[in-house]
């Protein structure tokens, strides 16, 4: 393996610190490159952000892979449709949905609304979470939550590149037939979990994911 890099897409509300505690070590321990994207970085809105993760593939010598995380798909499927150097592979974790935008939005910001952070991204799985809660932001680039309804997706964004799918049973914020629907939509290969959080990356069962995300890649 050589000059192999994966970069991490956060979703909103998240920072470097949901990656760092798991992922970041086992993907370095096997020789992997990593670099961190988060959507609120320094960028005023969604095309300042696409400008600083094209910033970081341009620099990028040989093959890289994509990891992104919750509403961090769109924002790479915005990124790839304007027609950005592509990843060798892509895995996207816990996905928001691509279709049915309306629909979906709405099902989400009900459960945004009704739920709380802990059972939300962690479904009641963790016990110590208040530590991720209080890393939490509460400021996203402009237009990243208008993504959910104004997102276009055009399957060409991702022709030739192999993609990875991951969610779960016990998801409290992605629904199971949105999954179902990405991996038609994005002609991928699908695995699901049976107790995973939606913050899955710090799940208990992180390791066998980063597991699956290793052998894919």
């Amino acid at each position: 393996m050589e000059n192999k890099t994966i970069i991490f897409v956060c979703g909103a509300f998240h920072g470097e610190w949901c990656w760092n505690e798991n992922f970041v070590p086992f993907f370095k321990n096997r020789g992997y490159e990593i670099k961190i994207h988060v959507l609120s970085d320094g960028a005023k809105n969604v095309e300042e952000s696409i400008e600083k993760l094209k910033e970081i593939t341009s620099k990028i010598k040989g093959e890289f892979t994509i990891i992104s995380h919750s509403i961090g798909n769109l924002f790479v499927n915005e990124y790839l449709m304007k027609g950005h150097r592509k990843p060798a592979s892509l895995v996207i974790l816990n996905p928001y949905p691509v279709n049915k935008k309306f629909i979906n939005a709405v099902r989400i910001a009900k459960r945004f609304f009704c739920l709380k952070n802990k059972e939300l991204y962690f479904s009641n799985t963790k016990k110590d979470v208040n530590k991720y809660i209080d890393l939490l932001k509460k400021e996203e680039p402009s237009g990243i939550k208008s993504l959910t309804v104004c997102h276009k997706y055009n399957k060409s964004c991702v022709r030739g590149i192999p993609v990875l799918i991951i969610g779960s049973l016990n998801d409290k914020c992605i629904p199971l037939n949105s999954l179902l629907d990405t991996m038609k939509l994005y002609d991928g290969k699908l695995i699901i979990y049976r107790n995973v959080c939606h913050d899955s990356m710090l799940d208990s069962e992180w390791e066998s994911i980063a597991g699956d995300i290793a052998e894919f890649i």
